[in-house]
């Protein structure tokens, strides 16, 4: 192949043509390979790899599962004294795992617990110490 300055002008349009087909044709195979299902109306089973999945959008990052930071706590009210039926303490006299001595909380952890049976209904509380 000669040099392109010696080429005549209807030479050099014939290969500007004939590029910009082969540029035509590349692309088109380009946007055939990047279809999958969730951008065509391809099935699912017809996708070669997973597409990628989408970024978080508007770049925020994904909240966890329960209540967010500085957001308050909604609980409900204790039951009083007088509206328990039944209270189970529980106090361990060394640590189960290895069995050596506990130390004292503060605070005992108190979870009340309902149960609804056929009625009445059974308020409980367990203490652990």
């Amino acid at each position: 192949m000669s040099s392109l300055l010696d080429l005549t002008k209807e030479e050099l349009v014939a290969i500007i043509m004939e590029l910009r087909q082969r540029v035509v044709a590349l692309e088109a195979e380009v946007a055939r390979l990047r279809k999958n299902s969730s951008n065509s109306s391809k099935p699912p089973s017809s996708d070669i790899v997973k597409p990628p999945k989408p970024s978080s959008s508007f770049g925020r990052k994904k909240r966890r599962i329960g209540g967010q930071l500085g957001h308050p706590r909604h609980e409900r009210p204790a039951f009083s004294p007088d509206q328990i039926d039944r209270t189970r303490a529980y106090e361990l006299e060394c640590c189960p795992d290895c069995g050596g001595r506990l130390k004292r909380l503060a605070d005992d952890r108190v979870i009340q617990q309902v149960e609804i049976v056929r009625q009445p209904v059974t308020v409980s509380e367990h203490r652990a110490g």
